[in-house]
């Protein structure tokens, strides 16, 4: 037991570190070049506060704990919900479009797969108070451009609407969002988006694919209905990428080639 660390979490020696940050710094500055700035967020906050913004799906993956005067905490799952929650309350008076980026970890309690543990890196951008098909493209374009900058070939980005998963038969959203793609060693043909929670989105949807990784290394879309539960209603659009999952496709890709 001894040194031994919890299921999906482990240490990052020297080596690993130096690469992850290459890796970060490249990503960050596309973010920085397109005009977004850096936003932090606790790495945990009051359970009954950030619940308001989360979907089922990641309620379910949260890790929670009481402190020591009982109240429920937890861990977040996720970067956005925590970002919408503070431009909810202390930007609403800022005057949008709000570009913001993120580079932290996030915690959830989930199977593990290729490249995301349950602490695992993500990094990401936010474009608050825009609405319409140009903050969309704005957004793929940088989430491409985050990939590409990196080293990554072959870039794949599945662009889709969440009402066309919507509309499909329930056994179809539940089997896609089961399927194992490294197993089967396919690609998810351009109207399986499989990390897509519908619940959390409201418009245009996307995920990005290489070809040696089955598993989409980010996700993105609009989330129109966010930032309302906070008080503040504004459109608006992002995605998140795994630093993860990035590191493995640019292993296999070194290795293919």
């Amino acid at each position: 037991m001894k040194g031994q660390t919890p299921k999906g979490v482990r240490d990052l020696l020297p080596e690993e570190m130096a690469k992850q940050a290459r890796v970060i710094g490249k990503i960050r500055q596309i973010f920085e070049a397109q005009g977004y700035q850096r936003i932090a967020t606790p790495t945990f906050e009051l359970y009954d506060v950030l619940k308001i913004g989360l979907t089922p799906k990641l309620q379910e993956k949260t890790f929670k704990f009481l402190d020591k005067s009982g109240r429920l905490m937890a861990l977040r799952p996720d970067m956005t919900t925590p970002i919408a929650r503070v431009v909810a309350t202390q930007m609403k008076n800022v005057k949008g479009p709000i570009r913001l980026y993120y580079s932290d970890n996030v915690y959830r309690q989930q199977k593990l797969e290729a490249g995301q543990d349950n602490q695992f890196y993500q990094l990401g951008v936010e474009l608050i108070g825009a609405s319409g098909k140009n903050a969309d493209e704005e957004i793929i374009k940088i989430c491409r451009k985050a990939l590409e900058i990196v080293g990554l070939k072959d870039v794949r980005i599945d662009v889709t609407n969440v009402s066309k998963i919507k509309s499909m038969p329930l056994a179809k959203q539940e089997a896609l969002a089961s399927q194992n793609y490294v197993k089967f060693g396919r690609l998810p043909k351009k109207d399986e988006l499989v990390e897509v929670d519908i619940d959390y989105y409201t418009g245009m949807v996307f995920e990005c694919y290489v070809p040696q990784l089955g598993y989409p290394l980010g996700v993105g879309g609009r989330y129109d209905n966010l930032l309302g539960k906070y008080g503040k209603k504004m459109p608006a659009v992002g995605f998140a990428l795994g630093l993860g999952r990035i590191l493995l496709a640019l292993d296999l890709q070194k290795k293919n080639n």
